[in-house]
């Protein structure tokens, strides 16, 4: 069977508007083929909400905005919201607000309720006053920084004339020579670090080896034999105390018996005697001859 130019033509058509559409659904975030929970949402206003504008539910994107119509009845604006999942179950004390983003785009913000009692398909929901966004956030330190900005001219003004000041500049070229001169006494230590300082830890590494060797030798030679001469003299005068003290000895028999005392003090009273005899008879003793 041979199928014509034009049934191609046609058929390739076909396809191209079908996924021109489905891109262009697909671009808007549109979900196609998942139709989910509808419901509308009667706000006073909606300032820079669009279609296709996110539904999120703790920031995360759970639907989004189909349609915006205006009710002339009421006049509010209704808002058609698609969930994308049918499971997810809205309580009825939910809350439902629009807010405007840093950009000045708007996203319908839901906030779960506790009710047991749930939104179903096609329900209306009656939203409260815009919550602010973050333009609304941001407007108090918008004020803040437009005050701010009389105070930081003046500030720029002095700094522009400090620096225009001539005695900063000498002031700078002064840093500058100090900063030289600092570099060079920098060089200098560097220098004595390197050469000097090392030179004069080794001579006295060197002394402090030579001190070690003499504190040993001392240790083991004079001191021990300056102990060993202590120690026998000790013994000799021991020795001769020992000897001292014996009866046998000389100066034992001196020191332990009584005779020397007893024939010294005999010897004197002999003495004394003789002087007292001599006194009164000198005669006896002393001849003197005349001629």
């Amino acid at each position: 069977m041979k199928i014509s130019s034009e049934f191609k033509i046609g058929f390739w058509a076909i396809v191209t508007l079908v996924t021109l559409y489905l891109g262009i659904n697909f671009l808007k975030g549109k979900q196609t083929f998942r139709q989910g929970q509808f419901f509308y949402l009667v706000c006073d206003k909606v300032d820079g909400l669009a279609i296709s504008s996110h539904v999120k539910l703790h920031g995360l994107k759970v639907g989004m905005v189909r349609s915006l119509d205006y009710d002339e009845k009421t006049d509010h604006v209704v808002v058609t919201l698609n969930v994308y999942d049918k499971s997810l179950r809205i309580p009825k004390d939910s809350r439902v607000s629009i807010q405007t983003e840093l950009l000045g785009t708007a996203n319908v913000i839901l906030e779960m309720g506790d009710s047991t009692a749930y939104y179903q398909n096609w329900d209306t929901i009656y939203a409260p006053a815009a919550a602010p966004g973050l333009m609304e956030k941001a407007d108090p330190i918008i004020t803040s920084v437009e005050a701010l900005m009389p105070k930081v001219d003046t500030l720029i003004t002095g700094i522009n004339v400090l620096v225009n000041e001539s005695k900063l500049h000498e002031s700078l070229l002064d840093i500058n020579t100090l900063t030289t001169h600092l570099n060079t006494t920098v060089n200098e230590l560097n220098r004595l670090l390197h050469k000097d300082v090392p030179a004069v830890m080794s001579n006295v590494k060197d002394a402090t080896a030579n001190l070690d060797t003499l504190s040993v030798q001392l240790k083991e030679a004079e001191v021990q034999q300056i102990i060993a001469n202590a120690n026998r003299t000790l013994s000799e005068a021991n020795e001769m105390l020992q000897k001292m003290q014996s009866p046998d000895s000389s100066v034992g028999k001196l020191l332990n018996t009584t005779e020397l005392h007893d024939q010294l003090s005999q010897t004197v009273a002999d003495i004394d005697s003789l002087i007292n005899d001599i006194k009164e008879n000198p005669k006896r003793y002393i001849h003197i001859k005349v001629f």
